[in-house]
């Protein structure tokens, strides 16, 4: 080992480290031999890499474990969390990525420290096995569920893995502590959980469409009190035979009486170019009007729609419609249509020059300082 590395505090693989395996094959048992790293980022590891690693020494407090993508399915069934074992009472992040099955024993190792878990392209999510490896996590966030980038997949399985984890929760126990969730739709849905998750935020990955009902069950499930919805290539539902019913189903639910902050950010894509914007948002205030929300804001991404690959030369329904965006008018309409609501933000292309945002009413907290600013909590 170089005498430089033996008071290393941080070491970071950003990606390809497999092939810097390949021509250093002791580098993994140097890095193991390690008692001092205090941040371990593994990035674009194989198996061979993986196995060189058991017996890490060093107490870590961040590690991030990122598997070649494809090479995931030959590290598939390979107990990452195990090479954490030193780092048991120091850990305080862990982030997974194309590690299909992240904890598949029931009786893993407890990372009583953790607060920040990130899962990354996953097949398997057990979420007894997650809460029983992490069980004081704050910050949840999972996306890139392989089984929906498979070009067809039914829904029954997605059911029977949600199914499971509910039942296993509910007999094993869930978490307690934690407060926010980020990720797809798909992700949560498939968790399934059984405790409630003050801030949720989803979106939809590749292959992934946003269905209603599974957004009906996660609001269920979570009865969170600040809800976002990133919602890309809205076309998907809004050509959906029971789209109207869905969203009022969805936005009228009891669950949603806990909603306290709502936002919707529409990702208008070069596939959205003949969806009538008008008729649409119609539906979606419409549907908002039911809930107990006391803040709305909607905020809708055009970008996209003017992009060199878009393949269109002549302006379709959507794009007419952005060219005489009145978000003012929108915001009284929405207002006038719940007065309830205490705040109505309607905006546009917040990063562009196109950029037009209307507040009515007090400010809604971020995030990040919303335990600063308990006005809408």
């Amino acid at each position: 080992m170089a005498p430089y590395m033996k008071n290393l505090a941080r070491i970071n693989f950003r990606d390809r480290l497999h092939a810097l395996v390949q021509a250093e094959p002791e580098l993994p048992a140097a890095v193991a031999a390690l008692s001092t790293l205090e941040l371990l980022h593994l990035g674009g590891i194989d198996r061979r890499g993986l196995e060189g690693l058991v017996g890490l020494k060093s107490r870590l407090k961040h590690a991030v474990i990122s598997v070649e993508l494809e090479l995931a399915s030959d590290v598939e069934g390979h107990d990452v969390a195990r090479l954490l074992q030193s780092s048991r009472m120091t850990l305080r992040s862990v982030s997974f990525s194309a590690v299909y099955d992240p904890i598949p024993s029931p009786s893993p190792p407890c990372f009583a420290h953790v607060r920040h878990l990130s899962l990354e392209y996953t097949r398997t999510l057990v979420t007894s096995n997650l809460v029983a490896a992490f069980p004081n996590v704050e910050k949840l966030e999972a996306s890139w569920l392989v089984l929906t980038t498979m070009d067809y997949i039914e829904d029954a399985v997605l059911d029977h893995h949600r199914a499971q984890n509910i039942i296993s929760q509910q007999e094993r126990g869930a978490w307690r502590s934690l407060r926010s969730f980020h990720g797809s739709l798909a992700s949560l849905y498939v968790l399934g959980l059984t405790c409630h998750v003050p801030f949720v935020r989803v979106n939809t990955d590749e292959n992934e469409g946003f269905d209603l009902r599974w957004a009906r069950a996660i609001v269920a499930d979570t009865r969170p009190t600040h809800l976002t919805f990133d919602i890309d290539f809205p076309t998907y539902f809004a050509e959906q035979e029971s789209f109207a019913e869905d969203l009022i189903a969805l936005f009228s639910h009891r669950a949603f009486q806990n909603v306290k902050v709502l936002k919707v950010n529409f990702l208008l894509m070069p596939g959205d170019s003949d969806l009538e914007m008008g008729p649409f948002l119609d539906t979606f205030f419409q549907a908002i009007a039911l809930c107990s929300a006391d803040a709305v804001a909607l905020t809708i991404h055009a970008d996209s729609l003017n992009s060199p690959w878009s393949g269109s030369n002549s302006p379709g329904a959507v794009e007419v419609y952005m060219r005489t965006f009145n978000a003012r008018a929108l915001a009284e309409r929405l207002k006038a249509m719940a007065p309830s609501l205490r705040t109505v933000i309607i905006s546009r292309d917040p990063w562009s020059s196109r950029r037009s945002t209307v507040r009515l009413g007090p400010r809604i907290p971020d995030d990040s300082d919303a335990d600063l600013d308990s006005s809408y909590v």
